[in-house]
């Protein structure tokens, strides 16, 4: 179901990618297990933070790796940024859609970046490459009308319809996870600097963020590439 392009490969030396298959869970609104590790999740990250202003939290390992590649693309990284609304001005999380929760939960707890899929509305095989600047992509929440170009040299993945998700621009209107949503695939793009061994651990939190909505969910597959 998966591969990596020798493009991924040979553009992003040091990086770590990785895939999470879970079938048999449901799209649930406002569970009561993913509210509450919500909360615990938002003290949890006061306390990690506690007596850091903005320069300094930019400064963590994690933050500082995906800062070095946005910028190169004159672009701020949105985890950090969301990380910052939390700690900074006491935002909560909103927990809406259980399945996707599920990721941002994940994505605030470790500051990797993902994107989440319907799998039913992926067209295997899903693959990893880097983009040449001549692709587009029907960005979730974008305009309809106007696909979005993507820039050369950014990581994605692409099934056989296109582009399902960017590092730049996200994920696409095609594929997204909805109400009826059954089988879904999570990703993780973590770029050069950080080890494989948190992009893993990242999606097994997200994993156990989905079982507390959907206990009955299974997993097919976990895996994590390396260029």
């Amino acid at each position: 179901m998966f591969d990596v392009d020798a493009s991924w490969k040979k553009t992003f030396p040091g990086a770590s990618a990785g895939f999470l298959v879970m079938r048999d869970v449901e799209d649930r609104k406002d569970v009561p297990e993913i509210v509450a590790a919500a909360r615990a999740l938002e003290e949890t990250l006061r306390e990690r933070y506690a007596g850091m202003d903005r320069a300094r939290l930019r400064e963590e390992p994690v933050f500082r790796e995906y800062a070095a590649y946005y910028r190169r693309f004159d672009k701020l990284y949105h985890v950090q940024l969301q990380v910052e609304s939390v700690v900074f001005k006491n935002k909560t999380v909103p927990c809406g859609s259980s399945l996707v929760a599920a990721m941002f939960l994940g994505e605030l707890k470790n500051g990797l970046l993902s994107a989440a899929h319907d799998l039913d509305k992926v067209e295997p095989p899903v693959v990893l490459a880097a983009t040449d600047g001549t692709e587009t992509m029907d960005m979730l929440g974008g305009s309809k009308s106007k696909a979005q170009q993507m820039k050369p040299g950014d990581m994605c993945m692409k099934d056989r319809g296109g582009i399902i998700s960017a590092v730049l621009y996200g994920a696409d209107q095609r594929t997204p996870i909805g109400p009826g949503s059954r089988h879904v695939l999570y990703t993780v793009y973590a770029p050069r600097g950080i080890d494989e061994t948190l992009t893993r651990r990242h999606l097994e939190d997200i994993r156990d963020y989905v079982l507390l909505a959907s206990p009955g969910g299974r997993v097919e597959c976990l895996q994590v590439v390396r260029a």
